[in-house]
């Protein structure tokens, strides 16, 4: 119990900070900073 109480935290941090870094990358942010490597644009482009 003593073991599972001790991982069980680190494991709602990392999913919690993924929920929220896969929010980030879906907002406004995306738009300016395009992970394919092309040229940043002030709109959205279809991929």
């Amino acid at each position: 119990v003593e073991v599972k109480a001790r991982i069980h935290p680190l494991k709602n941090m990392k999913a919690r900070s993924a929920r929220t870094h896969a929010r980030l990358a879906r907002g406004p942010e995306n738009r300016v900073k395009n992970p394919s490597g092309f040229t940043p644009k002030p709109f959205k482009t279809p991929i």
